[in-house]
């Protein structure tokens, strides 16, 4: 073979050599920010929607991302301040089905409790309002009396007796 040949040959092997480089370059660049800088602002864009009150989107970054960084310390965060908020919009049992999952994180078990009785009086509350519409004015005292006092429901007890005493005992 000639020097000539020998050049060109050993010139094409440094370039499919640089070519491999470059493109192994490459690939550890894309899987260094798949694996680094893409957890890193997701886990980013989930603290702020945390703190925000976007528990739902929070939720699902936060899972999505398993064990990173505090990632699961951070889904149970958001997961029991939007319990908080389910209570406060008297959405009991989401509130119920969510803090069921957080067992002993913070007080979730004293709320999980507390979820269930305001959602037990919700259903007592709706069937006694239910019962006082109906003209069975006799239960709705029943239950009205049960609840104790929920939301409207010394007022609504006060006038179901009301109705019900002027019923039993009608004016001459």
């Amino acid at each position: 073979m000639s020097t000539t040949g020998d050049s060109k040959i050993l010139n094409m092997i440094k370039n499919k050599s640089k070519a491999t480089v470059i493109i192994l370059s490459f690939v550890v660049l894309v899987l260094l920010f798949y694996f680094v800088a893409l957890p890193s602002i997701k886990h980013s864009q989930a603290s702020k929607a945390l703190a925000n009150m976007e528990y739902d989107k929070a939720i699902s970054v936060f899972t999505s991302l398993g064990g990173y960084q505090n990632s699961s310390e951070l889904l149970k965060e958001s997961q029991f301040q939007k319990a908080n908020e389910l209570i406060t919009s008297r959405q009991y049992m989401e509130a119920v089905s969510i803090l069921s999952t957080l067992e002993t994180y913070k007080n979730s078990s004293e709320l999980l409790t507390k979820a269930e009785n305001l959602n037990e009086k919700e259903t007592q509350y709706q069937q006694a309002y239910k019962l006082l519409v109906q003209g069975k004015y006799e239960l709705a005292i029943k239950y009205f009396t049960e609840i104790g006092d929920y939301k409207d429901s010394t007022n609504l007890l006060y006038k179901a007796n009301e109705i019900y005493t002027r019923l039993k005992n009608p004016l001459p």
